[in-house]
């Protein structure tokens, strides 16, 4: 498949992991701009608390490429089937792969097994075994043929619309699914870019440094096919790494969140155009926060955190007042279009939805993997 090249790029000078730093970042984005919007007057990054008008006026007041536009994915109006999607490790008796399960019937979707990133209607199956993703229909709930990953491809995909993107040597790459044409942007002074995330416009992408170990750099770009408006969003030392990185955010905003151990271990970070603010919040000082995923509509994030047992603890954010309220122990999670979140470990399956838990059909699978896609009606 064809790779399409990239001429015109933005390329950020990295000058220290100070706040001078961040200043030389902001002051790129109000040349840009006309204004450093969120910043203050000593270029300290500005703290973010839940869905930010700021940011998002920072981005709209961004100028994008005509000829290659932010194409805008509308929520589904209508209702939704419950339906999930749950990876089974286990191969013995020959039911290794992935699965559909509504309430009442089952079917394996490929033998392909894999992790999964969803945006509103949109899902990508990444394998776990081969350089490849693979295209969900929650129509049929079925997958296409797979697709080869560029060969320096690194880290989660993620999807949005009709763009699947990942993370790179240096760079980041698109894959447009109508063409099948895989592009490529380069993050000039950026090492592997292993987390990508998208949102109403950006792109987000948590890189580690190429000089320093225990660095992690995170960037922003357009979320189109080219990439293109590639700014730094700051710096988090120490970092995460990428086997312990995570970073997720709403389809209809421009804040995203990512796993934070700095100053202490159960920090959620925020990032936005031009600033990133390293503790948000904090949920424990003892143990990290393993992933999390943001709710349909920004409101709530949903944050599995590390425990002396072998589960993660699931638990629930109220971004706006940063209210936490503990669920229960679970080995995977996922939320739904339908502004829900589904969640499981051997024994149970429920759904959770406006503050209530309901029970649903177990099927094969999960481990730390399960998606939800559900099926619009």
């Amino acid at each position: 498949m064809p790779l399409g090249d990239i001429s015109e790029r933005f390329n950020p000078r990295f000058v220290s992991r100070t706040k001078s730093w961040v200043v030389l970042a902001l002051s790129l984005v109000a040349a840009a701009c006309g204004s450093s919007s969120g910043a203050s007057a000593d270029g300290s990054v500005v703290e973010d608390a839940g869905q930010s008008p700021d940011a998002e006026v920072q981005a709209d007041a961004r100028m994008q490429d005509p000829s290659d536009p932010v194409e805008l994915v509308p929520a589904h109006i209508g209702g939704y089937t419950f339906g999930k999607l749950t990876t089974e490790d286990f191969t013995a008796g020959n039911s290794g792969g992935t699965w559909f399960n509504d309430n009442a019937t089952e079917h394996r979707v490929t033998t392909t097994r894999v992790h999964y990133a969803r945006y509103r209607d949109n899902m990508v199956l990444q394998s776990k075994t081969d350089s490849a993703i693979l295209i969900y229909d929650q129509a049929t709930t079925t997958v296409g043929a797979p697709v080869a990953l560029p060969s320096d491809a690194v880290g989660r995909a993620t999807i949005r619309g009709g763009l699947v993107y990942i993370g790179g040597l240096a760079k980041l790459y698109s894959y447009e699914i109508e063409t099948e044409m895989w592009r490529s942007q380069d993050l000039e002074g950026a090492g592997t870019c292993h987390h990508v995330a998208a949102g109403k416009t950006r792109l987000f992408a948590v890189c580690a440094s190429p000089t320093e170990a225990k660095v992690d750099m995170v960037f922003s770009t357009w979320a189109n096919k080219t990439m293109s408006d590639v700014v730094p969003s700051g710096i988090v030392s120490p970092g995460r790494g990428a086997e312990a990185s995570w970073i997720t955010i709403a389809p209809d905003d421009d804040v995203a969140y990512f796993g934070s151990i700095t100053p202490e271990l159960g920090c959620v970070g925020s990032a936005t155009l031009g600033s990133v603010d390293s503790c948000a919040f904090s949920l424990s000082e003892n143990y990290s926060n393993t992933s999390a995923q943001v709710s349909e509509d920004g409101a709530t994030l949903y944050v599995a955190t590390g425990t002396s047992d072998p589960e993660d603890y699931l638990r629930e954010v109220t971004l706006a007042t940063k209210a936490v309220q503990a669920i229960r122990p679970v080995e995977s999670y996922a939320t739904c279009p339908d502004n829900s979140v589904v969640f499981q470990d051997g024994t149970i399956s429920q759904r959770r939805a406006g503050g209530v838990t309901t029970d649903v059909r177990l099927g094969f699978g999960g481990g730390p993997d399960i998606g939800c896609p559900l099926k619009p009606l």
